[in-house]
C-alpha cells in the first residue's frame, strides 16, 4: 500500500509537470481509442487497419519509453526535462537502450503470465466446473471465469515486470542495473509491490467500468463512442503515469534509501 500511495502522491502532486510531460500521450491513446471504436483501425473498415494499429502501438509504447525516462530525471534528478530533446539527439543513448529493456522485460514477464493462464483457465477451473464464457453463433461470450482468470494473470505480468523494471530508470539515469540484481533488490519490496499491482489493476477496471456505465446509444452514435474512447484514453494514461512513478518510487527507495513520505 505505501509505495501505491507514495506513487499516487507523486503524479498528482506534481499532476501539471505530469501534463507537461506525458500529456502526449493522452493524444497517442484517444486516436488508437477513437480508431477503434469507429473502426478505422480495424480491417473489417480499412483493409490496413490493424497495420496502422499496430504501428501505432509500437510508437505509442516508443513514446511511453521517452516520456518515462524524462519522469524518472525529473523526479530522481529535479531536471525540468524535454521531450523533443530526449526523443531527438538523446534518443540513441537513452531512447533506444530504456526501449529495447522494456520489450525485453515485457516478453519475460509474459511467460509466468500466460503459466497462470492456462494454469488457472485449463486446470483449475475445469477442476471446480466454472465455464470461462461460451459460444453462440460463432462469437465467444465470456463469463466470470475468463475475468477471473485474466486478472490473475495480468496481476502476475504486472508483478513480474516490476520486479525487473527497476533496471528502466537506471538506463534514464545513465547507470546499469542488471535484471537479476533488479529481481534481488526488489525482493524485500515484492509484497507491496504486489499491492501495488493490484491496485492498479482496480484503477483501471474502474475507469473501464465508468465507460460501460455510459448510455448504450454508443452502438450506433458516433458522439457516444468518442465519449466512451475519450474517458478509457484519460483512464490509460493515469494508470501509464502512475506505472511510471512506481517505477521512479521503487528505484529511489531501493537503490538510493529514500525515503517513501518524500
Amino acid at each position: 500500500m505505501k509505495f501505491f500511495l507514495h506513487a499516487t502522491r507523486q503524479l498528482f502532486g506534481n499532476f501539471r509537470d505530469a501534463l507537461r510531460i506525458g500529456g502526449v500521450l493522452i493524444m497517442f491513446f484517444l486516436i488508437e481509442d477513437v480508431g477503434v471504436a469507429t473502426g478505422v483501425l480495424q480491417g473489417e473498415v480499412n483493409p490496413q487497419g490493424y497495420k496502422l494499429n499496430f504501428a501505432l502501438q509500437i510508437f505509442s509504447l516508443y513514446f511511453g519509453a521517452i516520456v518515462a525516462i524524462v519522469w524518472h530525471r525529473f523526479i530522481l534528478c529535479g531536471e525540468r526535462g524535454d521531450i523533443a530533446q530526449e526523443f531527438g539527439r538523446k534518443g540513441r543513448e537513452r531512447g533506444y537502450p530504456y526501449f529495447g529493456r522494456l520489450l525485453l522485460i515485457s516478453f519475460l514477464a509474459l511467460v509466468p503470465a500466460a503459466a497462470i493462464f492456462f494454469l488457472i483457465g485449463d486446470v483449475i477451473l475445469p477442476a471446480f466446473d466454472i465455464p470461462i464464457g461460451y459460444v453462440r453463433l460463432g462469437q465467444f461470450t465470456p463469463l466470470f471465469g475468463f475475468w477471473l482468470t485474466l486478472f490473475c494473470a495480468g496481476l502476475m505480468l504486472l508483478w513480474v515486470a516490476n520486479r525487473l523494471s527497476l533496471s528502466l530508470p537506471a538506463v534514464a539515469l545513465d547507470t546499469r542495473i542488471s535484471l537479476r540484481a533488479a529481481w534481488r533488490q526488489t525482493s524485500p519490496h515484492s509484497i507491496d509491490i504486489f499491492v501495488f499491482c493490484l491496485l492498479f489493476l482496480c484503477v483501471g477496471a474502474a475507469f473501464i467500468f465508468v465507460a460501460e456505465l455510459l448510455p448504450p446509444l454508443a452502438v450506433d452514435n458516433t458522439v457516444a463512442r468518442v465519449a466512451i474512447a475519450s474517458i478509457t484514453s484519460f483512464g490509460t494514461w493515469v494508470t501509464t503515469m502512475l506505472s511510471i512513478s512506481l517505477l521512479t518510487t521503487i528505484y529511489g527507495h531501493a537503490v538510493e534509501g529514500r525515503p517513501l513520505n518524500a
